[in-house]
């Protein structure tokens, strides 16, 4: 059975040191065309370079071929920057930023038929000698730029942390456009016969999976916790053993060394014991967002008297993850400040104080990007609630 789909297309600027970034949109689009799309009889199309441009040649830049070959008609602008700011064009310091522009100054014009998601990588390349200070300062100065336009950008930290973010961001964005519009003048249509793949995950599949990841997740977290708190009760325990120590009238350097070394193999033991369930917590938190992003997607296609409080359900595992990775935070937060504040002692505890210290810093980062995103979801649950009481309320006729 043919049936009317409306199509969006997602424009993707960016320097070329985000690869991966840019197939991980192109992944996140297939993604919600299968989900957020089918339901809503919609599809998602984005433009880049690579698959809508050509070679050519052009009187004064190249960027101006990149630019006519996209053209101005696309809905949703997506812009990703990291360590490079990009090529220099006629009227602008990069490509990217042309692209930005040119976008900003739609929206400007009409802010009806466009949204802006711009993106920013915060993780640390992998050698120095990939750091350019002068494209990172130039970088800088730009997320500076567009925050003074009105320009609420996002941070992460990895690629699977952004596809999370762009599976709540542009569903969001797309029905901000909808609802600015009318849609059956501005949209282009396309006819498309109705089709179902049977390997497809449904429904109940991603609620089966989000439920078992959000537990495991959870257990991970108590786990953290728990070695946070021991870490914590045993080194003030050390610190007062080394002060009694220390003020006796004959110390004992061969004591005092001993609990030297059982105060860094305390630390080292808390550092193995965080890094093997730091990365279960985060696979499991990754997951859990997919595929909760997927249940609301989908929820509309399998309503029921029952989906609300089951959304309500949902709702409470995503508190319940939020306020675990926020007691986290807190207490690795503390441990790291008391940890810092040690004195240089020794060669065996300044080494073991040092690796902690940067297993610390990089946990709590990653923990609080994962804070944001179980907000971000947290909302986005609490907008499908609220949407699907409206439609309940609806004369029959009118749904």
């Amino acid at each position: 059975m043919a049936k009317e789909i409306l199509k969006y297309t997602i424009f993707l600027a960016s320097p070329n040191d985000l690869s991966e970034e840019r197939q991980a949109v192109d992944e996140v689009v297939k993604e919600l065309n299968l989900t957020y799309g089918q339901k809503n009889n919609i599809v998602l199309e984005v433009l880049k370079w690579e698959t809508h441009s050509a070679p050519g040649i052009s009187l004064n830049h190249q960027q101006e071929i990149i630019n006519m070959d996209i053209g101005d008609e696309y809905d949703i602008f997506i812009g990703l920057l990291w360590k490079k700011f990009g090529t220099k064009t006629k009227s602008s310091d990069s490509g990217t930023e042309e692209e930005f522009m040119n976008a900003y100054n739609r929206f400007t014009n009409n802010h009806d038929n466009i949204q802006i998601l711009f993106y920013f990588k915060t993780s640390s390349p992998k050698s120095l000698n990939e750091l350019n200070p002068e494209e990172f300062l130039k970088v800088e100065k730009f997320k500076n730029n567009i925050s003074q336009k009105n320009v609420y950008y996002w941070e992460f930290d990895t690629t699977e942390n952004l596809k999370n973010f762009l599976r709540i961001h542009i569903p969001k964005r797309i029905e901000t456009i909808s609802e600015a519009q009318d849609l059956s003048i501005k949209r282009q249509t396309i006819i498309k016969t109705d089709t179902s793949n049977e390997d497809e995950l449904g429904l109940f599949d991603y609620t089966e999976i989000f439920e078992n990841a959000v537990s495991i997740a959870l257990n991970s977290l108590g786990k953290i916790t728990e070695a946070t708190e021991w870490i914590g009760h045993k080194i003030s325990e050390k610190a007062e053993e080394i002060t009694r120590i220390s003020k006796s009238s004959n110390p004992n350097s061969i004591v005092i060394k001993e609990v030297f070394k059982r105060t860094a193999i305390l630390m080292n033991d808390y550092s193995s014991r965080i890094n093997i369930e730091t990365p279960i917590f985060y696979a499991n938190f990754e997951e859990t967002i997919k595929a909760g992003s997927n249940i609301i997607n989908l929820t509309d296609d399998f309503y029921q008297d029952n989906t609300i409080s089951d959304l309500e359900d949902t709702k409470e595992s995503i508190f319940q993850l939020e306020t675990g990775i926020n007691q986290a935070v807190i207490g690795m937060t503390g441990f790291y400040d008391s940890v810092k504040e040690l004195p240089r002692i020794q060669k065996e505890i300044n080494l073991a104080k040092r690796n902690l210290l940067q297993n610390l810093d990089f946990l709590i980062e990653k923990f609080k990007q994962s804070m944001l995103l179980a907000k971000e979801y947290k909302m986005g649950i609490v907008n499908k609630i609220d949407k699907l009481k409206i439609e309940k309320k609806k004369p029959e006729g009118l749904i």
